[in-house]
């Protein structure tokens, strides 16, 4: 079983993006002899129906892979090496069959000349953008969950506990994950930065010294404060002698 990893935003959109061109793959793949039977009224051989079933269990496949690449099967976006090669064959297969499509000129009927080499156009179109999401490869981390704590040493008192010794959860592994200062924020907002608004006036300010500050919180929630209050809880509560 491979680790568990979590992607980065741009990870997420670029799996998002492969899967939604093999969703769009599939789609084409049966409704190209839907075409050929209903509006070119045409026979649909058992052949061609064996064929086409074959490549929609395959493209059905390929989602779940995509599925399980999300968190798992490596930190790259990539995925691994057989499914490329795989992947490779059917873009090939894509260009060879778009030229002998747009080629040939003893088609059985003009419409479905036109169909097909339409459809093989639109899937080349299509393997050709699922071409370029394979090239930023990326790096991602290991586990949400992360443990920080320090080394204790000689000097440091068996009972004593710093509340800089902790395990959380950190944004998606990201280091320009901003938590909850990018909540709520829409798309128009990201193409224009206008989300960064109350980030600079706070930066101008000199507001902007630790990760705290990024986040619009009383004193009394911060988290070191809350961690120190919880450290020192248990000493106060206990009776002196």
């Amino acid at each position: 079983m491979k680790e568990w990893v979590v992607r980065t935003k741009f990870q997420a959109a670029t799996i998002l993006v492969r899967t939604l061109l093999c969703a769009l793959t599939l789609c084409l793949t049966l409704l190209e002899p839907l075409l050929v039977y209903f509006y070119a009224h045409a026979t649909v051989y058992w052949v061609d129906a064996l064929d086409i079933g074959v490549q929609s269990v395959s493209w059905l496949v390929h989602l779940g892979y995509l599925g399980t690449l999300k968190h798992r099967l490596g930190r790259g976006t990539r995925g691994v090496a057989p499914v490329i090669l795989s992947w490779l064959t059917v873009f090939v297969v894509s260009i060879n069959s778009t030229r002998t499509y747009w080629y040939r000129i003893d088609g059985p009927t003009p419409v479905i000349e036109n169909i097909t080499r339409w459809s093989s156009l639109t899937q080349l179109i299509l393997q050709i953008l699922y071409l370029i999401t394979l090239f930023p490869k990326g790096h991602a981390g290991t586990s949400q969950y992360q443990t920080l704590s320090r080394e204790p040493n000689e000097r440091t008192p068996l009972i004593e506990t710093s509340y800089s010794d902790y395990s959380r959860f950190h944004e998606a592994a990201d280091p320009y994950n901003l938590g909850i200062a990018e909540d709520g924020v829409n798309f128009l907002s990201y193409m224009t930065f206008h989300w960064v608004n109350g980030l600079m006036e706070k930066g101008s300010l000199g507001l902007l010294k630790t990760q705290d500050d990024l986040h619009d919180l009383p004193l009394q929630l911060r988290t070191d404060v809350i961690a120190h209050k919880v450290t020192l809880a248990p000493l106060s509560s206990r009776p002196r002698p």
